[in-house]
């Protein structure tokens, strides 16, 4: 027997798990059946298991740790990282893919940067282990290490 759904952006037939990190908040997302992401930077439909680990700054905008049943959206978060696993089909119509997947897939996106501004940030992304994760925005070289 199996059991099936969608989500929208995360949130329908999946479950989330929220970790505060060192600087930051990391929001694992698991989805069996159809996801549909429609965010301009992610933009797609995955049919099969999708598992999304996302890493946005810890701010009171942040969604409280614990385990969420019906999953979190991400979309009015300022998302760091986006490692999105899937297995089955993945369309994406978006900047960082254009076509389809058949089997097992895995991507990662990085935060876009205007070209006139200038940023200071280190990310040590360890998707295996969220709690490890650190996020950090630095005035100075030094400060970030």
């Amino acid at each position: 027997m199996s059991v099936s759904g969608c989500s929208v952006n995360g949130v329908g037939f999946s479950t989330s798990e929220v970790i505060r990190a060192n600087g930051a908040v990391v929001i694992l997302t698991r989805t069996l059946g159809g996801a549909l992401r429609t965010g301009p930077d992610g933009a797609g439909l995955a049919i099969g298991y999708t598992k999304t680990l996302a890493v946005a700054p810890d701010s009171p905008a942040a969604p409280r740790p614990g385990d969420y049943v019906f999953g979190v959206s991400v979309a009015d978060l300022p998302l760091a990282a986006v490692i999105r696993r899937v297995v089955g089909i993945d369309f994406g119509l978006n900047r960082e893919m254009v076509g389809a997947t058949i089997g097992f897939s895995e991507d990662a996106a990085f935060a876009r940067i205007p070209s006139d501004t200038s940023m200071l940030r280190r990310l040590v992304l360890s998707p295996d282990d969220p709690a490890g994760i650190q996020l950090r925005f630095c005035q100075e070289p030094a400060s970030c290490e």
